[in-house]
C-alpha cells in the first residue's frame, strides 16, 4: 500500500512538472510573447520635446495582469562614437528621469493597450541616436513573469545567450542565463538639428533654369539654325576638353 501512494505521489510531481514546463513554453514562446509595435518614434532638435508611442498586444488566450512597462535610455551613438548614457552630460528625460515605469493594469487577450509619453532635450543636448530598452513585467495564471530588451544586457552576456542556445530556446537565445521569461525589442529616437533645405533650393532652381534654357537654343540651333554662334562655341569648348583630357592621360599614363 505505502509503495502504490509512493507512485502515486512522483506520478503527480512528474504531471506538474511537465504542466509548469509546458506554461512556460508557451509565455516565452516568440509567437506569444506580448508584441511591442506601431513605434511611432520622434526627431527632436535640442531644445525641444518629442513624442514616442507604441502598442503592446496580449497575444496570450488569457488576460494580462498588473502590466507595467520600464522605458530607458542606455546609450547614445553618432557616426563616430559610442556613448553610455552615463557618459552623456545632459541626455534626454523620459517623464523627468532617463527611465521611467508605466503601469498599465490589465491587458484583455488580443487587445492593444497603447503608451504615448513625452521626452525632453535641453538646448546643449548631444545630438545623435539614443537608443531606448523596455522591461514588461506582468503575471499571468497567478505567475509573475519578466521580459526585457537587447539593450539591458552587456555584449558579453547576449553573445554568451546566443552561443549557449538550442533548437529548443524561444528564438534561439538562452533566456535562463539571461534571467528573463522573453525578449522584447528595443527602439530609438534621434536628437538633431535639422538641416537647412535653402541652399539646396538656391543651387538647385537656378542650375535647372540654365540647363532648360539651353536646352531650347540646342533644340532650336539643331531644327532652325538660329543660333550659330552656339554651334561654333560648342565644338571650341568641346574641342579644348578633348585637348585637355589628352593631355592628362599623357602626363599621367
Amino acid at each position: 500500500m505505502k509503495i502504490r501512494w509512493l507512485a502515486l505521489f512522483f506520478v503527480t510531481v512528474i504531471l506538474l512538472l511537465n504542466i509548469n514546463a509546458g506554461a512556460d513554453d508557451y509565455i516565452s514562446h516568440p509567437s506569444n510573447i506580448p508584441m511591442l509595435d506601431n513605434f511611432n518614434t520622434p526627431f527632436i532638435k535640442p531644445g525641444d520635446r518629442g513624442s514616442f508611442s507604441l502598442s503592446i498586444e496580449n497575444r496570450y488566450d488569457k488576460t494580462m495582469e498588473n502590466v507595467s512597462l520600464s522605458v530607458g535610455l542606455y546609450a547614445c551613438a553618432t557616426t563616430y562614437t559610442y556613448k553610455d548614457i552615463s557618459e552623456v552630460s545632459r541626455p534626454p528625460k523620459i517623464e523627468g528621469d532617463i527611465e521611467h515605469t508605466f503601469f498599465l493594469g490589465d491587458i484583455q487577450s488580443q487587445e492593444y493597450y497603447y503608451v504615448n509619453f513625452s521626452i525632453k532635450t535641453n538646448t546643449d543636448t548631444d545630438e545623435g541616436t539614443y537608443f531606448v530598452r523596455f522591461q514588461l513585467n506582468f503575471e499571468f495564471n497567478n505567475t509573475a513573469y519578466t521580459m526585457k530588451s537587447k539593450g539591458h544586457f552587456t555584449t558579453e552576456e547576449w553573445d554568451e545567450a546566443t552561443a549557449t542556445a538550442t533548437e529548443n530556446d524561444p528564438g534561439r537565445v538562452n533566456i535562463e542565463l539571461l534571467e528573463v521569461d522573453g525578449i522584447i525589442p528595443d527602439s530609438s529616437f534621434r536628437v538633431a538639428h535639422e538641416i537647412p533645405l535653402w541652399p539646396l533650393y538656391v543651387c538647385l532652381i537656378p542650375l535647372i533654369v540654365i540647363l532648360l534654357v539651353l536646352a531650347f537654343l540646342f533644340y532650336c540651333q539643331e531644327e532652325y539654325n538660329m543660333f550659330p554662334w552656339l554651334d561654333q562655341g560648342f565644338k571650341y569648348w568641346s574641342g579644348k576638353l578633348h585637348q585637355f583630357w589628352r593631355l592628362l592621360k599623357h602626363r599621367f599614363g
